[in-house]
């Protein structure tokens, strides 16, 4: 029985987001590529923290970012 990944019970960090893409020298479009992640999904957690984002999104994000874990583009309390 397959299950719905769990979305995470925190808030991502924008500016980290952004911070972290940035310092890779990839454009929102060839991140949301090397991530199989919609270039407007990716365009939103860089304008807005997010609660509510798919968990897969997040790890493939992090992946190509070259985060640590999901911490990383998380809001620290």
């Amino acid at each position: 029985m397959a299950t719905t990944p769990p979305t995470l019970p925190t808030r991502t960090n924008p500016d980290r987001i952004r911070a972290l893409r940035e310092a890779t020298g990839l454009s929102q479009d060839a991140l949301a590529e090397k991530a199989n992640v919609a270039r407007m999904t990716l365009s939103k957690l860089e304008r807005q923290s997010c609660d509510r984002v798919d968990h897969f999104v997040l790890q493939r994000l992090a992946r190509e970012l070259g985060a640590d874990d999901l911490n990383d583009l998380l809001e620290t309390a």
